[in-house]
């Protein structure tokens, strides 16, 4: 058992996608059921923003849902420095490079994404869960 870290994504594609992507997603998250899932705050505002700029309560009800399922992990100071440090080593997004920091610090098992570049960049803590279903 561990802890599996949720990048905004995969959050994305869990909550809103009835499509394929959306059907894999949610069946990796119920095979993984042994694990506990995390998000951060970096997430809880990447996913927020949609729902909150065009007034959809009910998106914003089905997030809160979701990530009060879910561990929330704090983003801290260490959390930046590490990310500054991975930005600058893989040339990361500023976002991708605290989703990965933010996973790294809080001894995440995993880092679920659908991004390949953060996969690459993480040494093996990232996987793409699309391409490797």
């Amino acid at each position: 058992m561990g802890l599996i870290y949720l990048d905004t994504s995969i959050m994305i594609h869990a909550v809103e996608t009835e499509a394929l992507e959306g059907d894999l997603i949610r069946e990796r998250l119920a095979q993984e059921a042994e694990h506990e899932f995390a998000y951060s705050p970096l997430v809880r505002l990447e996913c927020m923003v949609l729902p909150i700029r065009n007034h959809d309560s009910a998106l914003r009800d089905r997030y809160e849902a979701a990530m009060a399922r879910l561990q929330d992990l704090p983003i801290t100071d260490e959390t930046f420095r590490v990310a500054t440090g991975l930005r600058a080593q893989f040339n990361l997004k500023t976002p991708d490079a605290i989703h990965l920091a933010t996973a790294r610090i809080h001894r995440c098992v995993s880092l679920w994404t659908k991004d390949n570049r953060l996969a690459t960049a993480s040494q093996g803590l990232a996987t793409n869960i699309l391409r490797d279903a």
